[in-house]
């Protein structure tokens, strides 16, 4: 990836786009990029967070050990998105694994100490990273509040949000999530288990809210997979498009 690639990706994240054309350019020469097998680890749980990282190409999943030697998924991020972003500018130690949950991933690593002598400088960049860290707690907090709601709901906001960050239409209408993302990891990101997920997933296929598919989500009613999880179409980024084309 050259750096006219380097620039274009930095640029599309909202914090690095705050910069001015020089200090981005300062950056990019900094910054390096990897590509990283399937399941292999950007960072493990104790790790010295030493540089930020935007995913450049493929998925990235994030996860927190939880009980009887399982993790839970806390989700996956794709092309454009930051991982771990709160941990380097603090320069703490990691409390999450993040590793390649797609087999064709690629990762920008921007260093750390770059980064925080910018904010220094620069009021924009302090602000974006002060609105994005806002947009993850209300999100987290959403996420929080949401453990009280049947599995059922759990799992359909779960799969509407994967629907309209990673959809694309196909010719007979439907919307695909062109990734594999299994029952096991729905579960793991949605706090129930895989049974309940297969259970889910398969009455819906049966409804046709979903169409069957091998390694990926297939949604043939985004309309009805709002519905089920009690959300406005309009309420969320990109949904309103999609339900337009089903």
């Amino acid at each position: 990836m050259g750096e006219r690639e380097i620039r274009d990706l930095l640029r599309s994240h909202a914090v690095f786009a705050a910069l001015r054309d020089d200090a981005l350019s300062a950056l990019v020469r900094l910054t390096s990029v990897g590509r990283v097998r399937k399941g292999e680890s950007l960072w493990r749980h104790g790790e010295r967070a030493s540089s930020f990282m935007v995913v450049a190409e493929g998925l990235v999943g994030v996860s927190v050990p939880g009980g009887a030697r399982r993790e839970v998924l806390l989700g996956i991020a794709g092309p454009g998105d930051a991982v771990g972003e709160a941990a380097a500018l603090l320069g703490e130690t990691r409390r999450d694994h993040a590793f390649a949950f797609s087999s064709a991933t690629a990762v920008a690593r921007v260093p750390r100490d770059a980064v925080t002598s910018l904010c220094e400088n620069e009021g924009a960049l302090s602000l974006e990273f002060a609105r994005q860290f806002a947009t993850r707690q209300r999100a987290a907090d959403r996420r929080l509040a949401s453990l009280t709601q049947p599995s059922e709901t759990r799992i359909a906001e779960m799969v509407l949000a994967l629907t309209a960050r990673f959809g694309e239409r196909l010719d007979d209408g439907s919307v695909v999530v062109p990734h594999r993302i299994t029952r096991a990891n729905l579960a793991a990101m949605v706090g129930t288990t895989i049974e309940t997920a297969i259970r889910t997933l398969s009455r819906w296929t049966r409804d046709g809210v979903l169409a069957p598919a091998e390694g990926s989500l297939v949604v043939n009613d985004v309309t009805a997979l709002a519905r089920i999880a009690q959300v406005a179409p309009e309420s969320v980024p990109h949904l309103a498009e999609l339900t337009r084309l089903v």
